[in-house]
């Protein structure tokens, strides 16, 4: 049995997989199984993986990158489970790190590492630097500090198997934000995360990601939101003002977003949520912004500049 199963979904992933694989393959961790779930890819994602021997290549309709993580654990024969998305590079200590922490914190629900946007791959073989033997690293515990900015990033998580199986593991009737919900579920009311403070993983910027300001995202996310209070209102009574602060500053990012596409009626009204969560000058310019046509705005900024 391996000791630890790393899970790659992949939809119409052949342009950067073989890269992926190739990075999780030189980690200095042998004791590991790969398994790709490709999710109904109409590409040579499959022809691609195939190339890997030893790499197990799992066939799955479509259903979102939610289901084919599930189905990946599901294969699984490791005690440890760990995420890699199909475009991302892992540093060859990732994994090798990620271990070392769970040992020292085997209270933490999972490990993660930091990341950083690809530019060159030669980064990533920098050693990761120790001071005093020790990786650099830190156990976070503040909940709350996950409520308010739980965008931790899926291609590094480390965690024991069966505790993923035990929180359900992800949800599979969402498309986006499906790893915000899973840290909440897995967060809440555990004794944190620990995080190893070096990019060891390396992603590139994909278009529709909440990274890239994606209105279905932020949709999405709200929902995210709206279920994990619902399921635990006891959080929002003890935190009314982070709810409040939170809410505020999605509602609105989501309309700034909506506002780029031009969606000014869409923008305006989550303007005013915005103002009516967390009433702060932001949210009242993105009002004026939504209400005054863009050729006023664009004579206003060159007066202003002007001046």
């Amino acid at each position: 049995m391996p000791l630890v199963s790393v899970i790659i979904p992949a939809f119409n992933a052949e342009r950067h997989i073989g890269e992926t694989i190739e990075h999780v393959l030189r980690q200095t961790v042998t004791d590991i199984e790969v398994i790709v779930v490709d999710d109904g890819s109409s590409d040579r994602t499959v022809d691609v993986v195939s190339g890997y021997p030893g790499v197990r290549c799992v066939r799955k309709p479509n259903g979102g990158v939610s289901s084919a993580r599930n189905r990946g654990v599901q294969e699984a024969r490791g005690e440890w489970v760990s995420f890699v998305d199909s475009d991302d590079l892992w540093h060859p200590d990732m994994l090798a790190s990620m271990w070392e922490l769970m040992q020292r914190y085997p209270q933490a629900a999972m490990g993660l590492a930091g990341s950083a946007v690809l530019r060159d791959v030669a980064e990533l073989a920098r050693p990761i630097p120790r001071l005093g033997g020790e990786l650099p690293h830190a156990l976070l515990t503040d909940f709350p500090a996950v409520f308010r900015f739980p965008y931790l990033g899926m291609s590094s998580v480390f965690m024991r198997r069966d505790r993923f199986l035990a929180i359900g593991g992800f949800d599979e009737s969402l498309r986006r934000a499906e790893d915000i919900n899973l840290f909440l579920r897995l967060l809440y009311r555990s004794e944190g995360y620990v995080r190893l403070n070096f990019p060891a993983v390396h992603v590139r910027s994909v278009d529709g990601s909440l990274s890239s300001d994606s209105i279905a995202g932020y949709r999405q996310l709200l929902v995210v939101y709206d279920r994990f209070l619902q399921a635990q209102p006891e959080f929002a009574r003890e935190h009314p003002d982070l709810i409040r602060v939170t809410y505020g500053d999605l509602h609105l990012r989501h309309g700034r977003a909506l506002l780029r596409e031009g969606c000014n009626k869409e923008a305006l009204t989550q303007a005013l949520l915005s103002l009516r969560a967390h009433p702060k000058v932001a949210a009242a310019m993105l009002v004026l912004r939504c209400l005054i046509p863009a050729a006023w705005m664009a004579r206003v900024r060159r007066v202003v500049k002007a001046s």
